[in-house]
């Protein structure tokens, strides 16, 4: 089993904000600011999949690999996006990587923000365990791949093998190196 984070997907519409006079705001509150509207994809027209995905998620696949994301999306919780319209991108980019000869066993996503404190939201464990429990995974058996801070402490808190993908690093190199120490 692999479980997989949610940064399948990139932006790659340009933004544009209508941020509010700043004047006199600290930098810690502006950079919150920014946070909390920058970056979230909310339809499937402002998507793309990385480079190598496709072909990742398929290796996987044609190797026996159950594949499930994992994902964090405040921006339900902040109004930025809709639970429909979540489910629409999702069932979208299922159609788009079974065109690819790859598929999606299930995906996990917490609605909640930052400061709800709810125990699905990475960097807790919640929906790894709440994957292994309806799809019976032997957790301390499955590979969590992510690309943040938050998703090696969830996954190492839950007893998987976590890798963290980067610049250098993208998720096709990490499946082929996968495939190759099996």
């Amino acid at each position: 089993t692999v479980l997989l984070y949610n940064g399948l997907m990139k932006n790659f519409e340009e933004k544009k904000f209508d941020i509010p006079a700043l004047k006199g705001i600290s930098a810690k509150n502006i950079e919150e600011h920014l946070k909390l509207y920058a970056g979230y994809v909310k339809k499937w027209n402002e998507i793309e999949f990385l480079p190598g995905v496709p072909q990742a998620i398929k290796i996987l696949n044609d190797k026996g690999y159950r594949i499930f994301v994992i994902s964090n999306q405040s921006g339900i919780a902040r109004g930025l996006l809709k639970k429909t319209d979540l489910n629409l991108i999702h069932k979208n980019m299922c159609e788009e990587l079974k065109r690819n000869g790859a598929g999606i066993e299930g995906i996990y996503y917490c609605p909640h923000g930052w400061h709800e404190g709810c125990y699905c939201r990475k960097p807790k464990p919640g929906l790894l365990y709440q994957a292994s429990k309806d799809h019976f995974i032997d957790l301390t058996k499955a590979i969590f791949i992510g690309d943040d801070e938050c998703d090696k402490e969830a996954g190492d808190a839950a007893l998987c093998k976590t890798i963290l993908v980067t610049p250098k690093i993208n998720l096709l190199k990490i499946v082929k190196n996968i495939i190759n120490t099996k």
